[in-house]
């Protein structure tokens, strides 16, 4: 007589198989994100430079009046002002700053003798972080002004703050993480889900291999048991 040995049908692990699949899309978006957040942020983080300045004078004895400071963006009133120091030290300047757009206007006292003068700036960017610099113009006894650039620099003198001044301002330090910081930790989450998807895919090959070998122990039994029949 001739018996038929039952055969169990392998098992197809569709469940691993789409884990897997969905761990290498996360990876992929993830990665994508890093990129995005890699060359996108920095820009968006620039901040205001003094690109320009300008004396308005008495159009008829020649008297300086006042100056203004260009940016390259608008800044914000709070924190912002300019001061003008004569040889001697003393504060030239009148009245608060007058600040229209990426303009900051600055009056300073009549009938200014001709001398050196030095002005010290501080303005606050429009994303909320505090610069700083200064120059020194030069005015001529008819209302002409030279303007002389700081020593090493070709331009007027300008810093932003480091990161201890930074700390000092609750705009500066509501700006969060910088560029470096953020894709940092996507590069860590993309780390973390690819050791995910060696360690399913490692799991899977297991648990297919375990599968084979009860399957092969079943087949053997059931062929034993024939025999003996």
């Amino acid at each position: 007589m001739t018996h038929t040995i039952p055969v169990r049908p392998r098992a197809h692990h569709t469940t691993s198989t789409r884990a897997a699949r969905a761990l290498r899309i996360s990876a992929t978006a993830l990665l994508t994100t890093a990129a995005a957040l890699g060359f996108g942020v920095a820009p968006a983080l620039a901040h205001d430079q003094l690109v320009g300045t300008d004396y308005t004078t008495d159009p008829g004895s020649g008297a300086l009046q006042s100056l203004t400071l260009t940016f390259s963006d608008n800044v914000l009133e709070v924190g912002t002002e300019i001061q003008v120091h004569n040889p001697a030290g003393d504060n030239v300047a009148t009245g608060e700053a007058v600040i229209s757009g990426r303009d900051v206007t600055q009056a300073v006292q009549a009938d200014l003798p001709a001398a050196d003068y030095h002005v010290a700036w501080r303005a606050v960017s429009a994303d909320g972080h505090p610069v700083d610099g200064e120059f020194t113009f030069a005015l001529a006894a008819d209302g002409t002004v030279t303007e002389q650039a700081a020593e090493g620099d070709e331009h007027a003198h300008e810093h932003e703050h480091d990161h201890g001044d930074a700390a000092e301002s609750p705009a500066a330090d509501a700006q969060g993480p910088g560029p470096v910081a953020v894709v940092t930790v996507a590069i860590a989450a993309v780390l973390v889900v690819a050791g995910a998807i060696i360690a399913s895919t490692a799991a899977a090959r297991r648990k297919r291999a375990q599968d084979a070998a009860a399957d092969d122990a079943a087949d053997d039994a059931a062929q034993t048991d024939t025999n003996d029949a």
